[in-house]
């Protein structure tokens, strides 16, 4: 699953061009770049509904966006 996780990461990192025309005709050429968060939950049996699986996902993804940027790996979100 990480393989996958870095994979899609690494994808959206990627730069793009984005080209904008002006009322002059000139244009201007942007490369522009982003970065990403992936939240991942593992669930069993289908015991949780959608709503609850997503919203673990959300907080997992801001649990890594804080470990990313705060450099706190042991960080733990209450699940409820």
């Amino acid at each position: 699953m990480i393989r996958a996780i870095e994979k899609i990461r690494a994808t959206l990192a990627e730069p793009y061009v984005l080209k904008l025309e002006h009322e002059a005709k000139t244009e201007t050429t942007i490369e522009h770049r982003r970065t990403s968060s992936i939240g991942v939950v593992l669930f069993i049996n289908h015991e949780a509904s959608t709503e609850e699986i997503i919203k673990w996902a959300d907080m997992a993804m801001y649990q890594g966006i804080c470990w990313a940027r705060c450099a706190l790996p042991n960080l733990r979100l209450p699940i409820s």
